[in-house]
């Protein structure tokens, strides 16, 4: 999945943006490193 994608699922789960961090592959799309990932890892707090 590409960049619009990621935020398009990330949105449509209405997380609090202060409460989660996208990590590997994802967050690489995220940043412009890669073009494309297959899933979507996150980190959340308690």
């Amino acid at each position: 999945m590409n960049k619009n994608k990621i935020n398009e699922i990330l949105n449509y789960y209405s997380l609090d943006n202060n409460k989660y961090i996208v990590i590997s592959g994802a967050a690489m799309v995220l940043q412009d490193v890669k073009e494309y990932t297959s899933d979507i890892d996150i980190a959340v707090s308690k």
